[in-house]
């Protein structure tokens, strides 16, 4: 580990010079970098089994099953009855203890599929299939349930993300294509997660760099923090946990993203029906009663009342005048 460690280094100590030979860098480019190392570092001392070449992927790391043993371990595991797992190789072990503990599981789908999760429920499973049968691919699409309506998604008591690299402080880097955070975004939204739901994920100990490396200026709005992350050798608490995204970033969205995790789809379907039926609940109706010589207001919505006068002196008495103002609502 130590040789490790120290074979990083001097790849480490360079960082701000590539990053001064860019201009400074965009925050995207700083994070390119980052990754390439890493990919490059953990080709160079033999630490993936396969497949390789690991540039561009998640690593299967030699070491992945005790990282995922370490997780499995921890209290927030144990109260968890839901987990959500990511599906790559290195998750494999993890998903299987989880299984083996009797908690539900969800994993995403290939890309291009119209759901967010499988849900496999231990207690469905057949006698003779224990979680390291279910745990790969091929078990999870065969016995897990898609769940087809978001609204469906049971609450998530422990989110477990992919990671190319991570650091003491909690910031995170995926492999750039940000499915991870689309998914934990969607989570957010319907409600089956909130920003106290801990955050973990499995690493091997190179794939830590230095805070200096991965500052947290370089965080983007949409970027998905981690509060806990395992390594075959140790377990890392991050003290001050960053905040985590809030929902989707619409704009931040690809025509690609939206083909891959179908879910987007329905999720602006739901938020369509949401805004419209809330334009209609926010829209002020105002009465006055003139007759009476005092205003009756009546407001459709918990927003600041406002009067609307009548100019017409001796025009309408008797009547209630109806007057309809739409509110604007904040973009979402």
């Amino acid at each position: 580990l130590l040789l490790q460690r120290f074979s990083l280094a001097p790849l480490m100590e360079n960082a701000d010079e590539h990053m001064a030979a860019a201009g400074g860098g965009s925050a995207s480019l700083g994070k390119d970098m980052v990754r390439k190392r890493i990919w490059d570092n953990m080709e160079a001392q033999d630490l993936v089994p396969y497949p390789r070449p690991c540039h561009g992927r998640i690593p299967n790391f030699f070491g992945a099953e005790q990282a995922c043993e370490r997780i499995a371990e921890l209290p927030e595991f144990a109260a968890a009855r839901v987990v959500k797992v990511h599906p790559s190789l290195g998750a494999a072990r993890l998903r299987e203890l989880v299984l083996d503990a009797g908690k539900t599981l969800l994993v995403p789908p290939l890309p291009g599929h119209n759901f967010l999760y499988y849900l496999v429920d231990p207690t469905m499973l057949p006698k003779c299939q224990g979680g390291r049968k279910v745990a790969d691919k091929r078990g999870f699409q065969r016995y897990g349930k898609p769940i087809t309506s978001l609204a469906d998604i049971p609450i998530v008591d422990l989110v477990v993300v992919a990671s190319v690299a991570v650091t003491g402080q909690g910031v995170r880097l995926g492999k750039g294509k940000g499915y991870g955070e689309v998914e934990y975004g969607i989570l957010r939204e319907v409600g089956a997660v909130t920003a106290s739901t801990p955050v973990a994920s499995v690493c091997h100990d190179v794939q830590v760099v230095p805070d200096n490396e991965l500052p947290t200026s370089l965080l983007e709005e949409h970027d998905l923090p981690l509060d806990i992350f395992c390594t075959p050798t140790r377990t890392v608490w991050v003290a001050a946990p960053l905040p985590k995204p809030t929902g989707i970033i619409w704009v931040r969205i690809s025509a690609e993203m939206e083909h891959d995790i179908g879910a987007l789809a329905e999720l602006r379907s739901m938020q369509a029906v949401a805004a419209l039926r809330s334009s209609t609940v926010t829209n002020e109706v105002v009465f006055q009663d003139e007759a009476l010589g005092k205003d009756n207001w009546g407001v459709g919505s918990g927003n600041v009342k406002q009067k609307e006068k009548s100019s017409g002196q001796g025009r309408g008495r008797g009547r209630l005048r109806q007057v309809w103002r739409p509110v604007e609502q904040p973009d979402s």
